[in-house]
């Protein structure tokens, strides 16, 4: 009984390092961001009367496919209902 209840906690333990490994957040959302911010940077220096009107266009338009870059990574993932390798008291 004893090696049963270790290894259904190894497998609790398992699981939750596995699905802590997983990135949250896809890379592409902090490479949008990045180039975007480089631009938006560098036309400070050389073109300062478009920065205003550079940030109004693409931070809407980052903000938006930074939600669909996420939305699409997460899709594919799904959460088990109970991860307790025993009953627990919150389960349903």
């Amino acid at each position: 009984m004893a090696g049963s209840d270790l290894q259904q906690d190894l497998d609790y333990v398992r699981g939750v390092v596995t699905r802590s490994e997983q990135g949250a957040t896809p890379a592409g959302i902090y490479l949008f961001w990045a180039a975007a911010t480089a631009v938006g940077f560098a036309l400070i220096d050389f073109r300062p009367q478009v920065v205003g009107t550079y940030w109004m266009v693409v931070f809407p338009i980052g903000w938006v496919f930074s939600g669909w870059l996420a939305w699409h990574g997460l899709r594919g993932r799904t959460r088990p209902a109970n991860t307790c390798p025993r009953p627990c008291a919150n389960a349903t």
